[in-house]
C-alpha cells in the first residue's frame, strides 16, 4: 500500500509544476524588414536555425545567415557579427537555446531577438522557458515558428487593417 500510495505521489508530482512562460514583445513597425540576417550560434542545435527561417519566411521576410560569436558577459549573451557580412540587412536576429534530458530530450530555454543592422535597439524579442511538468516535451521547431509569430503578427494586422481602410479605385 505504501508502494502505491508512494507511486501515486511521484505521478502526480511529475504531472503538476510550473507552467511554461513565455514573454513576446512584438516588432512596432508598420512593415517588416525586408531582409533578416540571423547571425549563426554555433553551440544551438542545427534545427533551431531552420526553424527560424521558416518563421521568417512565413512573414514573406528573406533570410541570410551570417557567422557570429556568441560571449557570455554579465550573465547573458553578447554577440558579434562581421559588419560586412550584416551589409544589406534591414535587421539582425540573434538566439540561444537549450535543450536538457528527463526522459527525453526537450527544449528548456530559447530566446529569439530582433535588432536594427548597427545592433543599438532590440526591435522584437521572444523567449521561452519550460515549464516543470510533461508540458516540457513540446515540438522545438513548432515553439520556434510560434515565437516567430507573436513577434510579426501586429505587422500582419497593421498591414490588414491598411488594406481594409484604402479607398477602393
Amino acid at each position: 500500500m505504501t508502494k502505491k500510495i508512494l507511486l501515486t505521489a511521484i505521478a502526480a508530482a511529475m504531472l503538476t509544476g510550473c507552467a511554461a512562460k513565455q514573454e513576446v514583445s512584438r516588432y512596432e513597425s508598420n512593415t517588416a524588414p525586408k531582409t533578416v540576417c540571423i547571425a549563426k550560434h554555433d553551440s544551438v542545435k542545427e534545427g533551431f536555425l531552420d526553424a527560424m527561417q521558416e518563421g521568417f519566411r512565413n512573414h514573406d521576410i528573406n533570410t541570410r545567415v551570417i557567422d557570429a560569436t556568441y560571449e557570455v558577459k554579465h550573465h547573458s549573451f553578447q554577440p558579434k557579427v562581421n559588419a560586412d557580412q550584416a551589409q544589406e540587412c534591414n535587421a539582425i536576429a540573434f538566439y540561444t537555446a537549450n535543450w536538457r534530458w528527463d526522459l527525453a530530450l526537450y527544449m528548456a530555454y530559447a530566446n529569439i531577438w530582433v535588432t536594427d543592422p548597427e545592433q543599438k535597439d532590440t526591435l522584437a524579442q521572444a523567449s521561452y522557458v519550460t515549464g516543470g511538468g510533461l508540458d516540457k516535451f513540446i515540438d522545438a521547431r513548432e515553439k520556434v515558428l510560434e515565437l516567430i509569430e507573436q513577434m510579426f503578427a501586429q505587422v500582419q494586422t497593421k498591414q490588414a487593417q491598411e488594406v481594409a481602410s484604402a479607398p477602393a479605385n
